[in-house]
């Protein structure tokens, strides 16, 4: 019985971090007007079990310099999109939301180029390999 209190909770955790992740999207994309917030995409949301805190994931195009100043932005309107969030999800507590940078991208980048950078081991010859193919009729006696 108690597993299953936990499936579900989890399934909940599950379904309010989507909620989040999108309402906090929309949040940026349509009411936030600070112009250290360019092109953001927010990429994950984490909730902690108890709802009360909520991790959210963000990328942003351009170059460190950028990604610093819409970390900026989003740390200065995080009382003003929690106040948003609060009037577009029915919850019982809005968690409090701090912001990530979301790395995956640059990482996902850096293990390409790592594997374009390994060169192919050279490979047996086809003839050796083949060792599980039937003899031949001479080898075999049939003849």
């Amino acid at each position: 019985m108690q597993w299953q209190v936990l499936n579900m909770s989890s399934q909940r955790n599950e379904r309010v971090q989507e909620l989040i992740k999108e309402e906090v999207s929309r949040i940026i994309q349509f009411r936030l007007q600070d112009p250290r917030v360019g092109m953001v995409t927010v990429t994950d949301a984490k909730v902690s079990v108890d709802l009360r805190y909520a991790k959210i994931y963000f990328t942003v195009l351009g170059d460190e310099a950028d990604q610093v100043s819409c970390l900026d932005g989003l740390n200065h309107a995080r009382k003003y999109i929690r106040g948003e969030l609060a009037g577009n999800v029915q919850l019982r507590y809005v968690p409090e939301i701090t912001f990530e940078f979301d790395n995956s991208l640059n990482q996902a980048m850096r293990i390409e180029e790592l594997l374009a950078g390994v060169q192919p081991e050279p490979r047996a010859p086809a003839d050796d390999v083949d060792d599980e193919s039937p003899p031949d009729s001479e080898e075999r006696g049939d003849g």
